[in-house]
């Protein structure tokens, strides 16, 4: 806190931090975020979890480690307006943004700050921690084991976070 006032953590170091590597698949962090945060940097951004599953209606439970990207919201106020987007159209870079004005305010919970350690600490593989999807590519396109996963000396590693698997 700066003057009773919370500081926002999506600053100009943060951005720096999560700056996605240049090689093609080495890439810690998304590429789309970097982007998409990079470009409302002077909007205060919250990130969202949604309690009820859009596909089926059902409750998930909100883990740091493990997140689901659909459930996922970066809202900012503009003109008395709740505007953003889910961060798996984000990671696309293919977004729109949406007006969530009208939302069930009960159906979201504030995980920015939780989210935005966790996304520092492990980047884009928090919403895969049993590395079992292919998330994407520099390119916006799936990627194949072979661009995921490095195996030296008989040990497979994510090209990302560097967890053994």
């Amino acid at each position: 806190m700066k003057d009773g006032k919370e500081e926002n953590m999506i600053n100009k170091e943060y951005l720096k931090k999560i700056n996605p590597n240049k090689l093609e698949y080495e890439a810690k962090y998304s590429e789309g975020t970097y982007k998409f945060l990079s470009k409302n940097k002077n909007k205060d951004i919250k990130i969202f979890w949604r309690k009820r599953s859009g596909i089926d209606g059902r409750i998930i439970e909100f883990n740091p480690e493990d997140v689901c990207s659909p459930q996922v919201y970066f809202i900012y106020e503009q003109n008395g307006d709740l505007l953003g987007t889910s961060w798996s159209s984000i990671m696309w870079n293919k977004y729109k943004v949406m007006d969530y004005t009208g939302w069930d305010r009960e159906e979201f919970e504030d995980i920015t700050d939780i989210f935005l350690d966790t996304y520092l600490r492990i980047g884009r593989c928090m919403f895969d921690s049993e590395h079992i999807n292919f998330m994407l590519g520099k390119n916006h396109s799936y990627v194949t084991k072979e661009e995921r996963f490095k195996t030296i000396d008989g040990i497979k590693k994510c090209r990302w976070c560097g967890i053994e698997i």
